[in-house]
């Protein structure tokens, strides 16, 4: 939680998903231990799509959107 809480504070700190639909939208990724964290942020508020394993197939990602 910890880590979520600091996208409050910089979002844009994270670079963009490595999937090319998602970074047409977008859409930001935070990786922590052995997770994605794949959000976006709309005015004031970030909105956390998914939490993906990193062990998962990449084309689990352009489901998220």
């Amino acid at each position: 939680m910890e880590k979520v809480n600091e996208l409050a504070d910089t979002p844009e700190k994270h670079s963009f998903c490595r999937s090319d639909k998602l970074q047409q939208a977008k859409i930001r990724c935070l990786n922590f231990k052995k997770k994605h964290i794949v959000f976006y942020k709309v005015e004031d508020v970030i909105k956390v799509l998914a939490v993906i394993n990193s062990r998962r197939n990449p084309d689990v990602f352009d489901s998220v959107i």
